[in-house]
């Protein structure tokens, strides 16, 4: 006989369902798991790199990016504004110090010169003119002094007489008086020229200073064409190579403006720059080693410039020996900016696999698995790294290889085939 199920053994069955789905939905993730854990296919270790752990020094570094360049170089520019009128030189020529480069057109400069003098020698004279003047002045102010005194000694004589004729009451009080003010007014005046002479030697002397002082200054102008036109005829300073020089014949150039630069290829150094994120780690006098596919010099670190441009740090390395016959101008390559040196310490050859943080998990071959664990990283450059770990072992096998494919893992089998 039919029996009709209630809604609570109803909902007693869909519970039984849900369970069992879940328990064989769980059972599958477990499988996949351990299968994943347990039943990984075996590696050949030919797939990896593997670097043995050694002991050794380690110079920890960072990279930069070099130039060699001569450690002398100059730059020659236009001492006037003019044209370019001969070349004697071609660019990479060899030369001594003393030989002409180019020449440059000084027919422009030579009238300034002749119209300078000109006005020089018309100063000379305008100065000897003026120094007549100012000494005749102040001997016609000394000589209206000397006849006001003796004006004033004649006044004087006068006025005594009249004293005594007015003592014996043949003179008068009033001619007394009026003699005294004629004195008086003789005095003043030789005062008034007296200050008057004192003054023009004073404005004599301040003047003439500046006119000596004018006529130094169109000397000195007079000397800077002088020279200018000594070096239309353009020379070479030193001892060294032609970089480059301005070739266009009758082509003007102006005051200042390169023309021609040489360089001493016998000593060199290095110009060098690397990310502003090692500010803290570059200093003056730190080492360096430069690399390029035929050198490997070294050197330290004499100037860093204060100025960060583009994110990036520019400074200057003096070459151990600049000298060095292999160098070659103009050369770029990888620059080891040396931090610090460690002594005997584990380390293994850098990978891809090695990233740039303190801490990492590496594969170490034990036997016929690679087991992952956990080290610190010390000092590193872009050759070696220092592995801290009491769980790594002089003569361990580390893989460097990429291993971002089994980074869920802590254990890989191998094969050796």
């Amino acid at each position: 006989m039919d029996r009709v199920i209630t809604h609570r053994e109803k909902n007693t069955q869909r519970i039984k369902r849900v369970g069992l789905g879940a328990l064989i939905a769980l059972g599958l993730i477990l499988l996949y798991y351990f299968s994943s854990k347990l039943l990984v296919s075996p590696i050949n270790t030919n797939e990896f790199i593997i670097s043995k752990v050694e002991q050794g020094d380690i110079e920890s570094s960072f990279n930069a990016q070099g130039q060699i360049i001569p450690e002398r170089e100059l730059s020659i520019n236009a001492p006037i504004t003019t044209e370019i009128q001969n070349i004697f030189q071609n660019i990479g020529n060899k030369i001594k110090s003393g030989d002409k480069i180019l020449e440059l057109n000084d027919e422009f400069l030579r009238l300034g010169y002749e119209s300078e003098k000109d006005n020089l020698l018309l100063k000379k004279n305008s100065i000897a003119q003026s120094t007549y003047k100012f000494d005749k002045k102040v001997k016609d102010l000394k000589h209206d002094s000397e006849i006001y005194a003796l004006r004033i000694q004649e006044q004087q004589a006068d006025l005594n007489n009249l004293k005594v004729l007015d003592k014996m009451g043949a003179g008068t009080k009033e001619n007394v008086q009026k003699k005294e003010i004629a004195l008086q007014i003789a005095q003043l005046e030789k005062k008034k020229i007296d200050d008057e002479l004192s003054f023009q030697r004073a404005y004599n002397q301040i003047e003439k200073r500046n006119l000596a002082l004018r006529v130094r200054m169109n000397e000195k102008d007079l000397q800077k064409i002088k020279t200018k036109l000594g070096n239309t005829t353009i020379t070479s300073p030193i001892d060294g190579v032609i970089m480059w020089i301005n070739k266009n014949i009758g082509k003007q150039v102006k005051e200042g403006e390169n023309i021609a630069r040489i360089a001493d290829l016998s000593s060199f150094k290095i110009s060098a720059t690397c990310s502003d994120r090692y500010a803290n780690q570059i200093s003056l006098n730190t080492k360096v080693r430069f690399k390029t596919a035929t050198t490997n010099i070294t050197g330290q670190i004499v100037n860093i410039e204060p100025v960060v441009r583009d994110n990036l740090i520019k400074f200057d390395v003096q070459l151990d020996d600049p000298k060095q016959k292999n160098l070659h101008a103009y050369a770029k390559g990888e620059l080891q900016v040396i931090t610090k040196t460690v002594k005997q310490v584990k380390r293994i050859r850098r990978g891809i696999g090695i990233k740039g943080g303190k801490r990492q998990d590496l594969f170490v071959v034990r036997g016929d698995y690679a087991e992952k664990v956990e080290v610190k990283i010390g000092a590193s450059n872009s050759t070696y790294i220092e592995i801290i770990s009491n769980q790594i072992q002089l003569g361990d096998q580390i893989i460097v290889s990429d291993m971002k494919a089994h980074q869920y893992k802590t254990k890989i089998p191998l094969t050796h085939e």
